[in-house]
């Protein structure tokens, strides 16, 4: 139990900061949004974010491990974790501790027979397997197949080195949707909702089956589990599990409801619940997202091109929003302290129901980051 007790915070404060996120998820007023500052010297760090550059990713992390590292080797990425969470935990923010068994997001297209390769310093790339819709219909799901073996292990490993002192996260759960993208290929799946409906629709039974399942496999190994799954932020318990959704924002509406809405929703009643994260401009979808029984909480990412009133607007008492900054903010913002005047005067109004996120370089930008956002929200009122 290398690490029990490593975490540098009293047990106190995390039950503070649980009890404020409560009461958002149960969309109660407040003069100031729940922050969740991160200090990313760590994985993140180690992915460059300029991704049009053939050198991308090429930094270590802050323990000087390569991604590749990070992944394959589960002392170092519980090392790096805890590393980061502490840092994190230097800056009065939100941050309630908890680590993930991430190996990719290629986990669940794994128990499919993809295969997951490995690069130094990018995350793994996941091969797709079909290369004919009739295919689809021979493909049966293997639990102990694949990265899922791996995903144990880790978890095992986590609860031993920690003592169970920090909860633990679900593995990255790539949605029904996305993870299908991986198995077919994005061209092939997306062609197969217009020309080969049966099949399409059969993966994605096959696929959303599999999550439950798995994450069902998952919640049975974890003994402190860090609610609701691989999603950062700490949520009640048994309220839900998050997936992540990115074709939300390139789908049409109708294709959405036809074959994103009905395994959302297998999902969501499996848990009591839905947590969905998606990376672009999904507005077009939000009333789509809407209809998910128990839907929980949007998870907003790409703020140059969300538009962020429009979707407070729409989740305005039925779903908390999360928002951080994500990638390119500066193609549009000038500064950090712009952004956030934007994002501020866009949904902070009434006082409930959001949840702000970002990342700081170190404890210092951390500090006068998180004083400027709560600031601009007693300014907004």
């Amino acid at each position: 139990m290398v690490y029990r007790g490593a975490l540098k915070v009293s047990r106190e404060e995390v039950e503070r900061r649980k009890r404020f996120l409560e009461d958002t998820w149960r969309f109660k007023a407040s003069e100031e949004p729940p922050v969740y500052m991160s200090v990313d010297k760590s994985l993140a760090a180690a992915l460059c974010t300029d991704r049009t550059s053939e050198n991308r990713c090429a930094n270590p992390s802050s323990l000087g491990y390569t991604k590749r590292e990070l992944l394959l080797d589960d002392e170092k990425m519980l090392r790096q974790q805890i590393y980061d969470l502490n840092e994190s935990l230097k800056v009065p923010s939100e941050v309630v501790p908890g680590i993930q068994p991430y190996v990719g997001t290629g986990v669940y297209a794994s128990a499919f027979g993809c295969e997951v390769v490995f690069r130094e310093d990018s995350d793994p790339w996941t091969v797709p397997v079909i290369k004919h819709p009739e295919q689809v219909h021979e493909l049966e799901p293997d639990l102990n197949a694949g990265l899922l073996p791996m995903v144990l292990r880790r978890i095992r490993y986590f609860q031993e080195e920690t003592g169970g002192d920090v909860p633990i996260m679900f593995t990255d759960t790539q949605g029904p949707l996305d993870t299908s993208l991986l198995i077919w290929g994005y061209e092939g799946f997306v062609k197969a909702m217009h020309t080969s409906k049966r099949e399409a629709h059969d993966l994605l039974g096959k696929v959303t089956e599999t999550i439950i399942e798995f994450s069902k496999v998952q919640r049975s190994e974890i003994r402190n589990f860090f609610p609701p799954g691989h999603f950062g932020f700490w949520a009640p318990m048994d309220s839900g599990i998050s997936v992540s959704d990115d074709l939300a924002a390139v789908l049409s509406p109708r294709l959405y409801a036809e074959f994103g809405v009905p395994y959302l929703t297998r999902i969501s009643e499996a848990f009591n619940g839905l947590y969905i994260h998606s990376c672009g401009e999904y507005n077009h979808n939000l009333e789509n997202m809407l209809t998910i029984p128990r839907l929980r909480c949007v998870d907003l990412h790409s703020l140059p091109e969300m538009n962020l009133a429009e979707a407070r607007r729409r989740c305005r008492g039925k779903a908390v929003m999360t928002i951080n900054p994500g990638l390119k903010w500066e193609n549009r913002f000038p500064t950090w302290k712009e952004l956030w005047d934007h994002i501020v005067s866009a949904t902070w109004d009434e006082g409930y129901g959001v949840i702000y996120s970002d990342v700081a370089k170190n404890v210092e930008e951390g500090l006068e980051k998180i004083t400027y956002i709560r600031n601009a929200c007693r300014r907004t009122g």
